[in-house]
């Protein structure tokens, strides 16, 4: 959003921070994620082909919530928000963005 606000948007803020350790040869990176909006954003992480997922791939961020993830170096897959996110009356979890189209939390 910009200073003045003219654009009535509101974005999920994504920082990486690169934490890179030389302490016997390991790298880790961490991905910090805020939620900046006036809403709930269930971030979404699938892991990409031959990669093993992530320990922590659901949870919900409220607003002004943040979490920091840790990544192994060797992680490769793609990292979005879904928002207006809830069960239906089938018990199918669905998003109004970002859905993933499973029916669950899980995008796996």
């Amino acid at each position: 959003m910009d200073a003045g606000g003219s654009h009535g948007t509101e974005a999920v803020v994504v920082y990486w921070r690169h934490c890179v350790e030389e302490m016997a040869g390991v790298y880790s990176t961490s991905l910090n994620l805020a939620n900046e909006c006036t809403y709930t954003v269930w971030p979404a992480m699938v892991s990409g082909h031959g990669t093993p997922p992530l320990t922590t791939t659901i949870f919900m961020l409220e607003p002004g919530e943040s979490a920091s993830l840790s990544i192994p170096p060797s992680w490769s897959g793609q990292l979005w928000a879904r928002t207006l996110c809830s069960y239906g009356l089938t018990g199918r979890f669905n998003c109004l963005t970002g859905d993933y189209g499973t029916g669950s939390e899980e995008c796996a």
